[in-house]
């Protein structure tokens, strides 16, 4: 299976959780689950069930096996959606979680990191400082890297004739169209990654941000449909 991101080996997944128990509304719930890559194109089908991986979460090293690729409610509007799912004998904090291929080499050395608020609209996340700054109804992010240099990302707030435009605010974590640190992690051969998310009108955006020390750029997004609030 291709990576989902250039350059960044593995896949971003997120931990499920009980429906009345989640936090987050892009937390997927799934029965059969306790990771899940959410909207999986890629072709996990033909791969045995109970095939190792290693997921990287902030609670350590997670032993993975393949569970199965199906159909599953998902977001407001509970739309059928394909999810690669995979089973840890633990239940997790709502959270991403990076998944790799178990005989990776340093797969299990890898680490994930939480975002560390350190006053409005900056936070440190592993290697990462992440800056938000507002432009009008967007928002701009600058990722500057322990190695040096940085990466600049611009919002514009998205709009939708049905939904009213939002004002922009570093204090709403759920402001439309502006972006706030998801989590890092540390992966094989020096690789980082950052994860950065928009709340758009129809779910959450995810982008990625990573490479190796000195040639960190933006490196792929997707984007969580969650239907019609």
């Amino acid at each position: 299976m291709p990576a989902h991101f250039d350059g960044i080996p593995g896949y971003f997944a997120l931990a499920t959780a009980r429906r009345d128990d989640r936090k987050d509304p892009w937390t997927p719930v799934h029965e059969g689950a306790r990771v899940a890559i959410v909207d999986a194109r890629d072709a996990w089908f033909d791969l045995t069930e109970g095939t190792p991986f290693v997921g990287v979460s902030r609670e350590g090293i997670l032993d993975l096996k393949y569970s199965e690729q199906s159909e599953i409610p998902y977001g407001w509007d509970d739309v059928p959606t394909v999810m690669t799912g995979f089973k840890v004998p633990k239940d997790l904090a709502e959270q991403p979680v990076w998944v790799l291929p178990a005989d990776l080499p340093g797969a299990r050395d890898s680490k994930a990191f939480a975002p560390v608020e350190k006053g409005s609209g900056t936070w440190q996340v592993g290697p990462f400082t992440v800056v938000v700054t507002l432009s009008g109804q967007g928002g701009e992010a600058t990722v500057t890297t322990a190695a040096g240099g940085s990466v600049v990302h611009a919002w514009t707030t998205p709009t939708s004739a049905d939904i009213e435009p939002t004002t922009a605010s570093l204090d709403d974590p759920f402001a439309l169209g502006v972006p706030r640190p998801l989590g890092a992690f540390r992966l094989p051969d020096d690789t980082v990654v950052l994860l950065l998310r928009a709340i758009i009108p129809s779910g959450v955006r995810v982008d990625a941000v990573g490479g190796k020390p000195g040639a960190i750029a933006q490196v792929g997004r997707r984007d969580l449909i969650l239907g019609s609030p």
